[in-house]
């Protein structure tokens, strides 16, 4: 069984300093809420092996942030500038291609390509807020044969939700 962890960047400012949307970074309440993300990853004891992200910086700072408060290296991270505001089609493609040793993935990229990807693996239409995640779970041992409407949507979290 294999798990995704489909995540949407952490809330992103546009800071007078900051010439594109690519360069925009995190504000504190993206901070915030992805360190409330990780720790439900945690108490659910669904902590991944590996993270994939989109290389546009609220992207990697969201997904640097989750890895660090779950204990994991920065070399788990993976970064890739096809996953700025990617479709559906190419985050399935890069997911397809993580190694099959690898049994949970984040992947933190951008919507409105995260909520239609989510759509595309589970048919389940979510609104999926800054920091919102949805654990996605395919009854295979590969990555390669994830395909559209395969993956059961397990779990969603937004940060406006009450964890305890």
């Amino acid at each position: 069984m294999k798990t995704l962890l489909a995540m949407r960047h952490a809330q992103a400012g546009f800071p007078s300093h900051v010439n594109s949307d690519y360069e925009r970074p995190l504000t504190e309440r993206g901070t915030r809420d992805l360190a409330r993300a990780a720790a439900l990853l945690q108490q659910r004891n669904t902590v991944p092996e590996r993270a994939l992200a989109s290389s546009a910086l609220r992207a990697q700072q969201t997904a640097t942030g989750v890895c660090k408060h779950l204990g994991m290296s920065d070399d788990t991270i993976d970064l890739a500038e096809a996953l700025y505001l990617a479709s559906p089609d190419t985050l399935t493609e890069h997911i397809q291609h993580t190694p099959d040793g690898v049994n949970t993935m984040l992947v933190v990229a951008h919507n409105p390509g995260m909520e239609e990807f989510i759509h595309l693996l589970t048919n389940a239409t979510l609104a999926l807020p800054p920091a919102g995640l949805a654990t996605i779970r395919f009854d295979t041992p590969q990555w390669a044969a994830i395909r559209p409407a395969r993956g059961q949507l397990a779990h969603f979290f937004t940060p406006d939700m009450d964890t305890t």
